[in-house]
């Protein structure tokens, strides 16, 4: 697992999971890539 990153003492949030690929993730997804970030996500169907 990674570190967190760290810019000018502050925390850098650039990693974000997404559960739920429903209406709600697919937009959470979408406006999140537009910030750049690196984004995880599961449908959470586990079978």
């Amino acid at each position: 697992m990674n570190s967190p990153n760290f810019s000018n003492g502050n925390l850098k949030l650039d990693q974000f999971l997404v559960c739920g690929l429903g209406y709600f993730g697919q937009h959470c997804v979408v406006a999140l890539k537009e910030f750049a970030v690196n984004v995880l996500a599961s449908s959470g169907d586990l079978s």
